[in-house]
């Protein structure tokens, strides 16, 4: 239902993801898979690593320090796993005006994710409402459209080895 919380302990996430990894019949010209985990630490990062092996990890984090310290703890975890982390990307990074940038929630928190993890940052995506008329997707001759492709070419390319 719309207003109730989905609420899984770590067992119904497995399975979950058995299901995804294990019973889904992908398309066999499937290039990329991307999965939004969770923030932090945990189960999901732990399961994702046992389905899938060779999985490369992207840091998401927003400017604020809270963030960026749960950024670094879910990095070091990727590693401890075995992980490749392929970098940072910077959410909500700024709010821009009239060509000014407002930081509102901090300033270069990716930055710091980043340096600490020894990885680069890949993109800063700005707030920003879509003129699309949808609600979360931009197009791709919309400024945010436009990062999100640089970010999404960013990725591919580190696969190209």
């Amino acid at each position: 239902e719309p207003d109730k919380a989905l609420m899984w302990r770590g067992p119904m996430l497995t399975k979950i993801l058995k299901i995804f990894f294990e019973d889904t019949l992908w398309d066999p010209e499937l290039d990329y898979l991307l999965i939004d985990l969770p923030p932090g630490t945990g189960d999901v990062a732990m399961d994702i690593k046992t389905f899938s092996p060779d999985a490369k990890m992207v840091i998401v984090t927003t400017p604020h320090e809270s963030a960026s310290l749960v950024a670094i703890k879910a990095g070091y975890a990727a590693r401890q796993l075995g992980q490749d982390l392929l970098g940072v990307i910077e959410n909500m990074a700024y709010y821009e005006i009239a060509g000014t940038r407002h930081y509102i929630f901090g300033k270069d928190g990716g930055k710091a994710v980043a340096k600490k993890l020894g990885i680069p940052v890949i993109g800063e995506i700005p707030i920003a409402q879509p003129q699309s008329g949808h609600h979360s997707v931009f197009a791709d001759t919309e400024p945010n459209g436009l990062i999100y492709l640089s970010i999404a070419r960013k990725i591919m390319r580190s696969f190209d080895l």
